[in-house]
Order: structure tokens, then sequence, then C-alpha cells
């Protein structure tokens, strides 16, 4: 299995499993990353270790986890694999790719109000995520 074997999808559905004791080998994530992919009907594009925290909207108690990021076409495919998922005892959550820009920009600005340095790079280059709509701040109402 390869990282990014595919372009971008418009919806993703994130798909996390809780890591259980301090060792997470390889062979147990083949075995986690395998079951995911076939519930999904297809291959992630990315994964990695995560730190769940409480409050996360996750189902999912504190500590560690790992996730796997699948992308789909369609808003019945990402549901239909989501449900997949969660009936196997995985926490899924989809979103698209306005909610994805929405949640950096969210971050962007919060790292910049805690005085950190806050930038955003696209296919290695720097984007002026102030000037950006795709980050820009939205109304709640």
């Amino acid at each position: 299995m390869k990282k990014y074997s595919y372009s971008t999808k418009p919806l993703t559905v994130a798909a996390v499993a809780a890591i259980e004791g301090t060792k997470f080998s390889y062979s147990r994530r083949t075995q986690v990353l395998k079951r995911a992919t076939e519930l999904c009907g297809i291959v992630p594009f990315d994964w990695h270790k995560t730190e769940i925290y409480d409050g996360d909207r996750l189902p999912l108690p504190p500590g560690k986890g790992f996730v796997m990021y699948f992308g789909f076409d369609t808003t019945s495919a990402a549901e239909a694999a989501k449900q997949r998922l969660t009936e196997a005892n995985f926490s899924a959550l989809v979103w698209d790719v306005d909610h994805e820009n929405r949640c950096i920009g969210e971050a962007l600005r919060e790292a910049e109000r805690a005085g950190e340095e806050a930038s955003c790079t696209e296919a290695g280059k720097e984007v002026d995520w102030k000037n950006d709509p795709r980050f820009a701040e939205r109304s709640t109402h």
C-alpha cells in the first residue's frame, strides 16, 4: 500500500482506531489498514498515528490512535463507508474540502493568536492564507 496513491477526492472519510497499550507494531498496523480498506472498498490515501484528546469529536477514550483517510466522489459512497467502519468499531468522520479548509483556517488563526508562526503551503508553495477566501473566517449565523 502506498500513500497518496490517488488524487484528491471531493469527500474524505477519516477512520480512527484506538491503540491499546504502548506498542503499535507493523503487523498490527497492517491488519488495521487491511480491515479498513476492506470496509471502504478502496485504499486510504494517507494514514498516521495520532493523539486522541478528551473533547475530540471522536467517540474514543483519550490516548493514542491510528487514523486513515479515504477519498470518495459521492456523499452516498462516503456515508456507506462511514457506516460500515462504525459498525466494525472504528470511529469515522466525513467531511468535504470546504470543511477542511475552514478547519485549517481556524487552526492558523488560533496559532497566530497564540503568538506562533502560522503558515500554509500547497504543493510546496507558500499560500497567502490571510487573503485566501478558502480559509476566511465564517459567520456562524
